[in-house]
């Protein structure tokens, strides 16, 4: 249900002044507590400045190389897609109590410029702390930043923000509480796409929420589906992060694919949200993270250790298509073509340059420039464009 944006209350109370109510200290102990604080940022905020004005490249530097771009900033990413030609970009301050400021979305173009910067813990009304989730960008030119947001009489709402580029601005606040959308993306017809965890069912013991939902570019849901208990009766599949992020892609014949990394699953599902079939191509331990993209054309890729490496921490990863056969002699078809007569999966090495060593947990795939895997280094601060694929 989409709501305006007066109608949001949201961020955590200042985990200072809580602190000092908790133990007793009279108001007026609380108040230079509070103003200390202020203090002590205001000075910080000041040096920053300073520095800026002085060493510029020491704090943002993008240099465009052919096929590569290296990024020094003063806040590294924390997440990177690319999306409709452009990226985007999640940064995350390394705060345990973020504040309204403490994270924000960039899209930036293909030479890491900057397009439009999103706060949306400054941007959303009431807000006092704002924890974000995630982030998409659609054809045609909308930003979504899915995440929790906090008033600072504690009172919380789980919500996503609907941006548009070209007129930079905020359109739209849909509040999805008490769904919690850990992961979106939209869809070639417009609609977007959450992986979702159920905040109340959680805090209850419930496993019998929904994990998939679907929503118009005004808010409004349209089909929802795909039980958490039916993919793990374990710890939560869609906040488990160990092994990736959950993904969500689409086929070519309108079919969604969401991948859980924490059971080494994908559920195919319609526009219904309900499941259609799911694969397993592969089952990893917990030392492997995967990272995803698609193709147009409905080729998945995936960066995995070889099977032969399978259970070794520090194994080197390569590029992988997921794959379909109906039987043993029908195989190498691409696993996202929509066919329902696709029964089992596997995770096929990619030959030729694109198929080469990378370094593990810090290397990840970040999207296909049409045929082209693009990849980033976190380690060495580079995004860099691989050779097209067959």
């Amino acid at each position: 249900m989409s709501v305006s944006q007066g109608a949001v209350s949201l961020i955590m109370m200042n985990h200072h002044a809580r602190d000092a109510r908790q133990t007793g200290n009279a108001p007026e102990d609380e108040a230079a507590n509070i103003e200390e604080l202020a203090m002590t940022i205001r000075k910080r905020r000041f040096l920053q400045l300073v520095a800026l004005s002085v060493w510029p490249a020491m704090w943002v530097s993008a240099q465009w190389q052919t096929g590569e771009i290296r990024i020094v900033e003063q806040y590294p990413p924390a997440e990177v897609k690319l999306q409709e030609e452009r990226f985007v970009a999640v940064y995350r301050k390394p705060h345990p109590y973020p504040a309204a400021d403490d994270q924000w979305v960039v899209v930036r173009d293909r030479k890491w410029g900057e397009v439009y910067r999103a706060i949306p813990g400054k941007d959303f009304p009431n807000t006092f702390s704002f924890t974000l989730m995630g982030a998409a960008l659609s054809k045609g030119g909308l930003l979504a930043i899915s995440g929790n947001a906090w008033s600072e009489r504690g009172e919380s709402a789980e919500v996503i923000g609907i941006y548009d580029l070209r007129q930079k601005t905020l359109s739209r606040i849909v509040r999805t509480s008490p769904v919690l959308c850990v992961g979106i993306e939209f869809d070639p017809a417009g609609d977007l796409w959450c992986v979702g965890s159920d905040v109340d069912a959680r805090r209850s013991g419930l496993m019998t929420y929904d994990l998939v939902y679907r929503y118009a570019p005004d808010g409004k849901q349209l089909s929802r589906g795909i039980s958490r208990s039916s993919i793990s009766s374990a710890r939560a599949p869609e906040t488990d992060k160990a092994k990736g992020d959950c993904r969500v892609f689409f086929s070519p014949t309108g079919e969604t694919v969401v991948w859980v990394p924490a059971v080494d699953t994908a559920v195919v599902a319609g526009r219904d949200a309900r499941e259609i079939r799911r694969w397993q191509p592969a089952k990893y331990g917990s030392e492997v993270t995967y990272t995803f993209a698609a193709t147009g054309n409905g080729r998945l890729f995936a960066l995995l250790p070889p099977a032969s490496e399978n259970g070794i921490r520090d194994s080197r990863y390569r590029l992988h298509e997921l794959v379909g056969s109906v039987g043993q002699n029908e195989r190498g078809r691409a696993a996202m073509s929509g066919a329902s007569d696709i029964a089992q999966t596997t995770w096929q090495l990619v030959g030729g340059a694109s198929g080469r060593h990378f370094a593990g947990r810090s290397t990840e795939l970040v999207g296909m420039d049409g045929q082209r895997p693009v990849i980033w280094d976190r380690s060495a601060g580079r995004i860099e464009w691989l050779d097209p694929i067959d």
